[in-house]
């Protein structure tokens, strides 16, 4: 009898193990909830893969490919180099915040991989530019539309005094004394490119080469027009712009010297913005990574082998480890804010059609290549750009609906306050005012005691403020704040005015953390909460207020 209960508590130990490691295993398995739904890997993956398409798992790969090559010393401390004035140039958090939040977009861990980053950058760069010329095969038409050509140029600039000779199309009489002086100087000129440069000088000359160019250069439009005009080693007649006059030289159109140039290969990267992935995708299997057909055809579902790289493969579990590393909530929560975008849209019958067309055409007319500002701006393509415009536009009306009947809630929720900046000419008088305000003298008497240099009236709102966060933080502990600069002081104060409806209104309409706030609330409305751990540590540093 003492061993048949033995056995039977054996087995029920064992079946409770098997409870608890299946629940453990369920856990780990989960990795959020949300209206009454759990989300676990698998549900999580293909919610990710269907709003970024397989873009993030070519990110991954080629990050991978790309971190298993080697790098000389030299070029190590190159890039160490690199890292370091990067970072000196971007000392503030703030700074170094947006870069994190920049590497974590292109699949790096913030600014732990900042080096691998630079690093994986240096070697796609050198794969993109020994390999752009026997992939890209659309040179004629490129010809055609982006017109390349080396360009030297001369400028004459004389200073102007005033806005009626400011604003006058004629030259000034130092201008056309100078303009006599190249004219004489090209006419009897063997070697175009070298007189030009020669002319430079102290007083009111510049001439220089500069190298390679095409219709989307970052040069005024004058210039490009003037450029175009010209064949071959001709030169222009004076070219009027907002930097003074002009005349071109164009020393090649010839595409074997164009081809030559570095600045030409990335014109064609933004003429052709397939072009980049192409070169990738073909160096890699030239090298021996194996990529599965599911990766290179968008219409196949995800194979059990993604791809393989020295031996090791890679699985959708792998790449799903890669993202809930990255995942700082842009992924997720963004995603889950487009869910309750759509909502709103069709509860509220918003029609923001004809407002995204006007947007879009202000994107096209600003006079810069449009795909080449889809790719700086973070637009995959023209329809990405209109899904963004259209969330932006229906969230403004949204929140500018809800806006009056929620406005005594907000006031309280964001600690609106008058706020006074004042400037002072030096750091003894910031601290005058400092313990004046901190004996609680009224904000309003402080002008007629200090020399005031400039005084502005602002709103303070906790939680939503573009001030620095040391003002801030001394602003939330005391009623004062100050803020030394180089030549003068600025100092911070509370007034006790208060806020009417309408100036906290135009506050809170007229901030981005409104808006945001519109659809956290409702996010966490729906029960919203995190159970994977690595997406749990993440959220904590960008997404806070989503956490339980």
């Amino acid at each position: 009898m003492k061993n048949k209960k033995k056995g039977i508590i054996v087995i029920a130990s064992v079946v409770v193990i098997a409870i608890v490691a299946w629940s453990l295993s369920g856990n780990r398995n989960l990795v959020y909830s949300f209206d009454g739904k759990d989300y676990d890997r698998e549900a999580y993956y293909e919610q990710m893969k269907e709003h970024y398409g397989k873009n993030f798992i070519y990110q991954f790969m080629e990050k991978e490919y790309l971190s298993g090559l080697d790098v000389d010393e030299a070029i190590k401390s190159s890039i160490a180099n690199q890292e370091a004035s990067l970072l000196e140039q971007n000392s503030s958090e703030e700074d170094q915040d947006m870069i994190g939040i920049t590497l974590r977009a292109m699949g790096y861990n913030g600014l732990d991989e900042l080096n691998l980053f630079l690093t994986n950058q240096y070697h796609k760069s050198a794969i993109l530019q020994d390999n752009v010329l026997k992939v890209f095969d659309d040179l004629e038409n490129f010809q055609k539309e982006m017109q390349p050509r080396i360009v030297t140029h001369v400028l004459v600039q004389a200073q102007r005094e005033s806005n009626e000779h400011m604003n006058s199309d004629a030259p000034l009489d130092a201008e056309i004394a100078l303009m006599g002086e190249v004219d004489a100087a090209l006419d009897k000129a063997d070697n175009v490119t070298k007189t030009m440069i020669d002319l430079s000088s102290d007083n009111g000359i510049i001439g220089e080469s500069l190298g390679y160019m095409d219709n989307s250069s970052q040069l005024v439009e004058s210039f490009i027009k003037g450029a175009q005009n010209l064949n071959e080693d001709e030169i222009s007649e004076w070219v009027k712009s907002e930097f003074g006059y002009h005349r071109i030289y164009v020393e090649s159109t010839n595409i074997e010297t164009i081809k030559e140039y570095p600045e030409f290969k990335e014109s064609v990267f933004g003429y052709d913005s397939s072009l980049e992935k192409e070169i990738m995708i073909e160096h890699m299997q030239s090298d021996g990574v194996e990529i599965s057909d599911s990766l290179l055809k968008d219409d196949e579902d995800d194979a059990d082998m993604l791809f393989k790289i020295s031996n090791k493969t890679y699985d959708k579990e792998d790449v799903l480890d890669e993202i809930l590393k990255l995942d700082y909530g842009q992924f997720l929560i963004g995603d889950l804010e487009q869910i309750m975008l759509e909502e709103i849209k069709n509860e509220k019958n918003y029609d923001v059609s004809a407002e995204v067309d006007q947007e879009v055409k202000n994107f096209e007319d600003a006079g810069l290549d449009f795909e080449m500002m889809l790719s700086y701006y973070g637009f995959r393509d023209e329809a990405h750009l209109r899904e963004n415009l259209e969330s932006a536009l229906v969230l403004d009306k949204y929140a500018n609906e809800i806006i009056d009947e929620k406005l005594e809630s907000l006031s309280e929720r964001y600690e609106l306050q008058k706020l006074y900046l004042f400037q002072v000419e030096s750091e003894d008088i910031a601290k005058d005012i400092e313990t004046y305000v901190k004996n609680d003298y009224e904000v309003n008497e402080i002008k007629n005691e200090f020399d005031i240099l400039d005084s502005v009236e602002l709103v303070y709102y906790k939680g939503m403020s573009d001030l620095p966060d040391s003002v801030l933080s001394d602003l939330n502990e005391h009623k004062v704040a100050l803020d030394i600069q180089e030549n003068y002081a600025l100092v911070f104060a509370f007034g006790e005015e208060a806020i009417d409806e309408k100036e906290a209104k135009d506050v809170i309409l007229n901030h981005t953390s409104f808006r945001d706030d519109i659809l956290k609330d409702m996010i966490l409305d729906r029960g919203f909460k995190v159970h994977n751990k690595t997406l749990k540590k993440n959220l904590s540093v960008d997404y806070q207020d989503y956490l339980n």
